[in-house]
């Protein structure tokens, strides 16, 4: 069995050999207890258990001469009593490392994206229903410098997908792009990008099949000490090696970040392009964000739909953040399409909303809400759902490097499967050790 987990950890570990003033890690070791009314989230014969879960976070990161890296990681073990659970292992996990072989010439980048996804799309988010995916990336980076305002450069990856139970996840893929970058003010870059792709699939089936994807577009950066925007337009065509009908499509992507103030922020993103759960995946990695959010609720954006299936994406992110002395705002919203041309049962429309606020009580204690909405619909097979999640969340710091964490939190779903709803409230306490 692939693990490309295990890879990364000991790439982290090679890199994290460096001398350790030049990094700048933040660390969590911690213990948490839940109850729960409804652990299995059923709506039928609903069971109440605990669930005891020691976990551990990692937050790293080194700009140096020769190595620039960022680790955001989390890794937690559940043991459940009361239910008929198996012990489990949670990983998240978004790490990057570029190393300068030659300086300004030859750059080596590892990648690494894990999280928990579910088994059955069309059933809630269960101990029994999540599965950990993993997206590895590793290559060479040739940079070329032709004049003071041109330079290009060329990236060769091996990416590696891989799921617990999801076979038709697993691949392994060769990826080539070339691009040419022309500095037009001292802000503001146009680019030239061509990327070629061959996917191998450990287990192709009927629908889905091994296949090459081609992409050519045309972008454009702009970068100041407030606003950053981004946007690529172009075309591009996938080959699907079975015979079945080959797809070519637009290919559009925008994004922006703008500085409202000097401590809120506006993101946002745009997408439509033929893409994979794999691609899709490697691009959606866990954030400091989304681990500070851990057993509640982890940010918006909807459950991935593993499969090595090829589809047309349509995405619309929006992100707003307030990070104050006193009080801190995060809300976030998103729609995503996905049309499928061989595999028409997965067709789905999906949104969702977030909000989570924290206000200090005092210089050692706070207190959160937080609520999260996602619809999701699949538009061959008439199902739709609805799933809601919010609560309260009290936290203190015993000591400089001791912190209590106290949560109550109602989840419920609605569904056009009647099997498919349920009700659950839970409790769920904390206590964890962090670096000073």
């Amino acid at each position: 069995m692939k693990s490309p987990v295990l890879r990364v950890l000991a790439a982290a570990a090679a890199a994290f050999a460096a001398p350790a003033h030049a990094w700048d890690i933040d660390w969590a070791l911690g213990l948490g207890l839940e109850y729960s009314d409804n652990l299995g989230r059923r709506v039928v014969d609903p069971q109440s258990g605990s669930r005891l879960s020691p976990f551990a976070d990692i937050s790293a990161s080194e700009d140096g001469e020769t190595l620039r890296a960022n680790f955001t990681g989390s890794l937690s073990y559940s043991r459940y009593s009361g239910v008929d659970f198996d012990p489990n292992f949670n990983i998240r996990l978004a790490a990057e490392a570029v190393w300068s072989i030659r300086p300004e010439r030859l750059l080596w980048t590892v990648t690494d994206s894990a999280a928990q996804q579910p088994i059955d799309i069309f059933a809630s988010a269960a101990p029994d229903n999540v599965q950990n995916s993993n997206v590895f990336s590793t290559g060479p980076t040739l940079l070329y410098r032709f004049s003071a305002a041109m330079a290009g450069r060329t990236e060769l990856r091996y990416v590696n997908s891989y799921a617990q139970s999801t076979d038709a996840f697993n691949s392994d893929r060769l990826i080539l792009t070339s691009r040419l970058l022309r500095t037009v003010s001292p802000v503001a870059t146009l680019s030239g990008n061509a990327s070629l792709e061959s996917v191998q699939l450990d287990n192709p089936t009927a629908t889905a099949s091994d296949f090459e994807r081609l992409g050519l577009f045309g972008g454009y950066d702009w970068r100041s000490s407030r606003t950053t925007l981004r946007a690529e337009l172009g075309w591009n065509w996938v080959d699907l090696d079975s015979g079945l009908d080959n797809r070519n499509g637009l290919l559009a992507r925008a994004s922006g970040t703008f500085a409202l103030s000097d401590i809120s922020r506006l993101d946002l993103g745009l997408r439509h392009e033929l893409s994979d759960s794999a691609t899709d995946l490697a691009g959606s990695a866990p954030n400091v964000d989304a681990l500070l959010l851990r057993d509640s609720v982890a940010g918006v954006g909807g459950a991935a739909t593993l499969n090595s299936e090829v589809y047309e994406l349509d995405r619309i992110d929006i992100g707003y953040s307030r990070l104050g002395e006193l009080f801190t705002l995060r809300a976030g919203a998103y729609y995503s399409g996905q049309d499928y041309q061989n595999a028409s049962t997965l067709e789905q429309r999906n949104r969702g909303v977030s909000l989570t606020v924290d206000y200090a009580l005092s210089p050692r204690t706070s207190l959160g809400a937080f609520a999260i909405a996602d619809w999701l619909r699949f538009v061959d097979t008439d199902f739709d759902s609805r799933e809601d999640e919010f609560g309260l969340r009290l936290r203190t710091r015993l000591r400089r490097d001791l912190d209590f964490s106290l949560e109550a939190t109602h989840a419920q779903r609605d569904s056009s499967d009647p099997t498919g709803g349920f009700d659950e409230n839970r409790i769920y306490a904390a206590i964890i050790w962090r670096s000073q």
